[in-house]
């Protein structure tokens, strides 16, 4: 409560720390709702938290689901897993002067020289802790300071690993990546595609327990302590034939994708759940439509470490129950949505948040939440009624959306 959080805190004048005055907060009047409103306060904040929970879960089984392929498919349980050579990293390189390098040391790039906006980006750690490559803090230097260290150059599809801070971590350059060069504290390698698939050695270096106990051992023990070029280059790896690897990193790229997916929608969920806490509680919703009598599921919320089964290569859509009774719940609700048009308009988007909420209560909890290809369905139907002209879309100037409406 801003308010309340106001009232009790002070600021001791010796130290300048904020303080609790306990007896302000013992003293101190708020607003409680009535039990009622409490509790359909805590239904509908449950709700949320089932499918977040579930988005996690969901993520969480995807990553599960890559280790495992990795290990079955690059480990010992592959019979042909003792036929492949043993090579160093620096043997699958490009062939060509500065094919592996690290960042300009010293006086060559200072921070200072760093700007928000620029021509050409610097990449940093931040770019590749998450051992996929995203946007961290925005680095660049100008054109003009470029050309004095050209030899820095990253490219699309290098991969990168972190040789400072919390080492070992990796990413692939993506393909559409502008100018860019790297500081001291990532090594780049440019592969010999012939050799080796970027996306391959990348998850290899930061997930192959073969390679990690490389980097403990030469660090004497201590994977922190930070790593080199020499150490990366001489590093060993059991080399499978490209055509595995790129199976592999085909495989990779679909699970990324679809977990780029969950992680919007976790994300959306999230802002989501502060917006409503924030109106509930002050009292701006209006939750009479919520019935006290649903019984909370705090198991709905509970986030067990995620069970994968043997992986499937082809990497199918998301699993489901089974397929009939998953189509027809949805066929059933899209059905209702299109006959409340009747009265109405409703988007697309009002009924995929109604259809998602619902399949929280209708499934059980090891059922996947409605993905992209739930989504491809339902657009299907829609499809098909506007082609029959039993329904049409009509744009609402006053809300800036388009609506569907019954053609009757």
């Amino acid at each position: 409560n801003h308010k309340l959080g106001k009232t009790l805190k002070f600021q001791n004048k010796t130290t300048g720390i904020i303080n609790l005055k306990l007896d302000s907060y013992l003293e101190s009047k708020i607003l409680i709702p009535s039990i009622e409103e409490q509790t359909r306060i805590a239904t509908l904040l449950s709700k949320i938290e089932s499918l977040i929970a579930r988005r996690k879960k969901s993520i969480a089984e995807l990553d599960e689901l890559l280790k495992s392929t990795f290990l079955e498919m690059f480990g010992p349980v592959n019979p042909e897993f003792e036929k492949w050579p043993i090579v160093k990293i620096k043997d699958l390189a490009a062939d060509h002067i500065g094919a592996m390098r690290t960042g300009p040391f010293g006086s060559n790039l200072l921070h200072s020289e760093f700007t928000k906006t620029g021509d050409v980006a610097v990449l940093g750690i931040d770019n590749a802790v998450q051992n996929h490559f995203s946007w961290g803090a925005l680095r660049f230097i100008t054109q003009e300071k470029y050309e004095k260290l050209k030899n820095y150059r990253i490219f699309p599809e290098d991969v990168i690993v972190t040789i400072m801070g919390t080492v070992g971590r990796s990413a692939v350059i993506p393909k559409d990546i502008p100018l860019a060069i790297n500081t001291k504290h990532l090594a780049a390698i440019t592969f010999d595609k012939k050799k080796a698939n970027p996306i391959f050695m990348s998850y290899a270096i930061h997930s192959n327990p073969y390679i990690i106990n490389q980097f403990i051992n030469r660090n004497r023990g201590a994977i922190m302590s930070g790593l080199n070029l020499g150490i990366i280059k001489d590093t060993q790896i059991n080399k499978p034939p490209v055509g595995l690897q790129n199976q592999f990193a085909t495989i990779v790229e679909k699970v990324e994708a679809l977990k780029e997916k969950y992680q919007n929608s976790l994300n959306d969920l999230e802002t989501l759940y502060g917006a409503l806490s924030q109106k509930a509680f002050k009292g701006e919703l209006d939750l009479s439509r919520i019935p006290i009598t649903v019984e909370l599921k705090p198991k709905d919320i509970t986030m067990d470490a995620p069970q994968v089964e043997k992986p499937d290569l082809t990497v199918h859509g998301e699993p489901v129950k089974t397929q009939e009774t998953r189509e027809q719940i949805l066929q059933r609700l899209f059905n209702g949505f299109i006959f409340d048009a009747r009265n109405g308009a409703l988007s697309l988007d009002d009924f995929w948040r109604t259809a998602e909420e619902a399949f929280t209560e209708l499934l059980d909890e090891d059922a996947s939440p409605l993905g992209v290809g739930d989504y491809d369905r339902v657009r299907d139907w829609l499809f098909d009624l506007l082609a029959e002209g039993s329904v049409a879309q009509a744009f609402n100037e006053e809300k800036n959306r388009m609506e569907i409406r019954s053609v009757s």
